[in-house]
């Protein structure tokens, strides 16, 4: 959030950072209220975020069906980064907890577990295959 602040200080722009805490509801309420005020916005999204017509980048979680820029993390290759290295220090049961599998990045993250168990071998028990929230 600081780089982002000072990106867009160096530019002319303040940085309004609104809190939805994980709700929908809020979430949709804040984006109408910015939508009449800012030039655009960076969204940490809870997931069912409809395009506004305003610029909207994602950061961290991309809503499936929302075709915008985004920044997130390359999560299928760092599942498979972490399932590889895995069973060098001898473990052959890996499990997986993704965010709500709504967001592209968690389905990502979930295809690079699943095509790194398959390339070492190892057999996918979807047992150990958990969707969870964001909460704790």
């Amino acid at each position: 959030m600081r780089g982002a602040e000072y990106a867009a200080r160096e530019r002319g722009y303040f940085l309004i950072v609104p809190d939805s805490q994980r709700s929908y509801d809020t979430e949709i309420d804040m984006m109408a209220l910015l939508r009449q005020r800012v030039d655009g916005i960076l969204l940490v999204t809870t997931g069912g975020y409809k395009a506004s017509g305003l610029p909207v980048v994602c950061v961290d979680r991309l809503p499936e069906g929302l075709n915008t820029d985004s920044a997130c993390v390359d999560g299928r290759g760092a599942a498979k980064l972490g399932v590889k290295h895995l069973p060098s220090l001898g473990h052959r049961r890996i499990a997986i907890i993704t965010g709500p599998l709504t967001l592209r990045n968690e389905q990502e993250r979930l295809r690079g577990y699943r095509r790194a168990l398959k390339d070492a071998g190892l057999p996918m028990h979807p047992s150990l295959i958990w969707s969870a929230s964001f909460e704790m």
